[in-house]
């Protein structure tokens, strides 16, 4: 029984078809060079039947490396083949489609394959700014979502409000022989004036919020995936293109 084509072994053997393409062209360019395509037949013949003449003048025997006909057609054959699996994966692309399917419940229908593959990329890179730049509310505060703002406002944190005032040491009274002595306490006396009140403002979301976000992400790549594994099981059909343009690209020539 033969096995039915889909799209996903059309992009298969178009990945293998490329590869055999690209060596053969190559090996075209590097071959099509002067010197590759002259050959020789260079023959001595003495005036007499000198023996020593005809060691010293042996006759030179070259065959042609490369014939440009011949390297055309190897290369239009293997590139043809290329082509044609170029052609058969962009039909089958035009009838290739699938739900995106999150929950049970289609979120998207009938999505084409290159779009899927366009989804899945956007996602994942999407994905990748959630988690490395992302900025999330700092845990050691306490946070509580204000509905005007719109955005977190901390729990008010209280702190006293000093000032420090300095003061005078009296080190000696004075009396009748010594006046007066004092000196400036280098330890400035801190009075309390009252208490500050902080609130912090922030535009973050929560730990828990990111979680979420990274798995609905995680979720909608995930649909994408299978919905690109269904559609890359769409029955496709062999076309040929590439005997017809290189038939008239070489033709008359090979």
């Amino acid at each position: 029984m033969t096995r039915s084509l889909t799209l996903a072994a059309v992009v298969g053997k178009l990945k293998q078809a490329r590869t055999a393409s690209n060596r053969a062209g190559t090996a075209l360019r590097n071959g099509l060079k002067a010197e590759h395509v002259l050959g020789l037949n260079r023959t001595f013949t003495p005036d007499d039947e000198d023996k020593r003449l005809m060691q010293k003048n042996a006759n030179e025997y070259r065959l042609v490396p490369l014939k440009v006909k011949e390297q055309l057609a190897a290369d239009a054959k293997v590139a043809a083949e290329a082509l044609d699996w170029a052609l058969t994966q962009d039909v089958t692309n035009c009838v290739a489609k699938a739900d995106v399917i999150v929950n049970e419940t289609p979120l998207l229908t009938a999505v084409p394959i290159s779009h899927l593959l366009h989804l899945e990329k956007v996602f994942s890179e999407y994905k990748a700014v959630i988690l490395v730049n992302l900025p999330v509310l700092d845990p050691a505060k306490d946070w509580e979502w204000d509905e005007q703002r719109q955005q977190y406002r901390s729990r008010p944190e209280t702190a006293g409000a000093f000032v420090k005032q300095s003061r005078g040491l009296v080190l000696h009274p004075g009396n009748d022989r010594h006046a007066p002595q004092a000196v400036v306490d280098p330890a400035p006396l801190e009075t309390h004036i009252g208490q500050w009140e902080t609130v912090v403002w922030s535009g973050a979301v929560s730990e828990d919020e990111k979680r979420q976000l990274l798995a609905r992400a995680d979720l909608l790549i995930g649909a994408f995936k299978e919905a690109i594994a269904v559609a890359n099981h769409t029955p496709a059909t062999k076309q040929a293109e590439g005997d017809k343009i290189y038939g008239f690209l070489l033709g008359g020539i090979i």
